[in-house]
């Protein structure tokens, strides 16, 4: 085999050196500059279409070393399932043992292990991953409270996909309760049973979990998710809102403000047609949640006014 020259036809995008050395590679072939070696003992070739750069490709290079009790779990199946992330990816790749297998061992891995029977383990692309409410059940030992409730809350949520359609759910509350049924005893437990009861159906995005939670937080009642709000032509939906009371909020996050000029004259119209039909629309921003009393008195003015004019 010359300098550059071609693998041999093996199947996958990456391999173990052993399989490669056994299959006659050279040696010397795999320290090549055009090889890549996202792990101790596996290689990409050049003609691989695997990007390290994204979490697929990440967990795609390690298939060679997963055994068939094993697959991707915690926040890199959370990654894998697109559930909202908190912060940069985690360098190290969560993956689970089933027992008695051990957990595994890498410098490139965060393992752990799991009871035989605990966990529902699916194919997403080809990738043996935790399914989406067992991946919320191993979270609960390392994620705090409310990023529990704001995975939970994407959970049992539609998608909106563009053009009014909706994806569906991708799991549901019977699902995810049966899934603490089976992960009872372990590790966790308690921080998914304060969260469950916390957790709504109808919410786009962490940020609207989040200002939900800081609401209830300040003292002030829960709002509907996804409220209705009836205006001429049929309904809008508001975030958040009191349909009682006729108060939207409306969480305004990044896209509302690099969309351009149609984005901004959606919003407008949103919010023509909204206060049209009588109601107060308070919309919000990233910088109320970190600093959330200002918007707090706000919105606690709003009820205030609302009911004395009832």
């Amino acid at each position: 085999m010359t300098k550059r020259s071609a693998f041999p036809p093996l199947d996958g995008p990456s391999y173990r050196v052993r399989d490669l050395l056994r299959a006659g590679v050279p040696a010397r072939r795999l320290y090549l500059g055009d090889i890549a070696r996202p792990a101790h003992g596996i290689v990409i070739p050049p003609t691989s279409e695997i990007d390290l750069k994204t979490i697929d490709g990440r967990c795609r290079s390690m298939l060679p070393v997963l055994s068939p009790d094993q697959f991707f779990s915690r926040r890199t199946a959370a990654s894998l399932w697109g559930m909202p992330s908190f912060g940069e990816e985690p360098n190290l790749l969560d993956i689970c043992s089933i027992h008695p297998r051990r957990a595994p061992r890498r410098p490139e891995i965060a393992g752990h292990s799991v009871t035989a029977g605990r966990v529902r383990i699916q194919q997403l692309r080809g990738l043996p991953v935790a399914s989406p409410e067992d991946t919320w059940c191993l979270l609960g030992s390392i994620l705090p409270h409310g990023q529990l409730i704001a995975i939970g809350d994407f959970l049992v949520s539609e998608r909106h996909t563009g053009a009014g359609w909706k994806a569906a759910a991708p799991s549901s509350f019977g699902r995810i309760r049966a899934a603490m049924i089976r992960h009872r005893g372990s590790r966790g437990m308690r921080s998914l049973t304060l969260a469950i009861p916390k957790i709504r159906t109808g919410v786009d995005s962490p940020a609207e979990t989040q200002l939900r939670l800081i609401i209830v937080g300040g003292g002030l009642p829960e709002p509907r998710t996804n409220c209705p709000v009836p205006v001429s032509g049929g309904d809008l939906h508001a975030d958040l809102g009191y349909d009682a009371l006729q108060i939207a909020i409306e969480y305004e996050g990044q896209y509302h403000f690099t969309g351009g000029e149609s984005q901004a004259r959606r919003d407008v119209e949103r919010w023509e047609r909204m206060t049209d039909a009588g109601w107060r629309v308070l919309r919000v921003v990233a910088r109320d949640l970190r600093d959330p009393a200002p918007f707090l008195g706000r919105l606690a003015r709003s009820i205030e006014t609302a009911k004395g004019a009832r």
